[in-house]
């Protein structure tokens, strides 16, 4: 189902442009299954301060993505590491394949390579992963700062119970998440009297402990109902943490 999106953003993404940028525009949220790894872009972030090309500091940003990128699909989908002062993460959703994770890190880590040039950090949301570098420590650091919102251009005002049935949904989920051991979960529930199904789905940065990860979904649902609960999807993208629901499988 083709649905219309627009980009939303709050105050807090505005202070964020302070030391980043967005680096390329989204990418539809529908993709294309025959292409889904490469189509499925959603946001990139690139900080404005730079690294000088051929310093010691591109030398590891290179051997970290190349590590980042062989080690995160044997690993279960997550790898971190570290090389001198660059810290690095890439992170794919648990309900893909090891190949699927391999080809959405690669397409991450060139995105964030190519896309950045130069930036001494950056991170890249695919719709299957997320890669982000930095020259601090933030793996495990719980970070609420907006990163990047979309939602859907149509209303739910004419279905009788869709916020109900959502406000279910996104509590159940921001439950189970923080307890799984890759700090994900997923559902659906019908919308009574009703054709529509809501589907959800809620995840937070494997590296962060129980309490940080509950916290941080729900400060995500609070920005997604002050946004987006009249609508009909919408996707919602902290720092360490994404929320998101459609009226399609995803």
């Amino acid at each position: 189902m083709n649905i219309g999106w627009r980009w939303c953003t709050w105050m807090t993404l505005l202070l964020l442009f302070n030391v980043m940028s967005i680096s390329i525009s989204v990418s539809p949220s529908v993709v294309d299954h025959g292409n889904k790894i490469s189509d499925s872009y959603i946001y990139g972030l690139c900080n404005a301060n730079k690294y000088i090309s051929g310093s010691e500091y591109e030398r590891n940003l290179k051997k970290l993505l190349k590590s980042l990128v062989n080690g995160a699909a044997p690993s279960g989908g997550l790898a971190t590491h570290t090389y001198g002062g660059v810290q690095g993460l890439v992170q794919c959703r648990p309900d893909i394949s090891r190949h699927e994770c391999q080809s959405c890190s690669a397409a991450a880590s060139e995105r964030a390579f190519q896309g950045c040039p130069n930036a001494i950090s950056a991170r890249v949301q695919f719709e299957f992963c997320f890669i982000r570098y930095e020259n601090y420590t933030f793996a495990s650091v719980l970070d609420t700062s907006v990163a990047y919102s979309l939602e859907s251009s149509k209303s739910n005002s004419n279905i009788h119970g869709f916020n109900h049935t959502l406000a279910n949904l996104m509590a159940t989920l921001a439950r189970k998440a923080p307890l799984h051991v890759n700090r994900f979960a997923t559902g659906a529930q019908v919308v009574k009297h009703s054709s529509v199904t809501v589907y959800g789905l809620q995840m937070c940065l494997t590296t962060l402990a129980a309490p940080d990860c509950r916290a941080c979904l729900r400060q995500a649902i609070g920005l997604l109902n002050k946004c987006c609960s009249s609508e009909m999807g919408a996707q919602i993208y902290l720092g360490s943490c994404s929320v998101r629901f459609e009226i399609y499988p995803f």
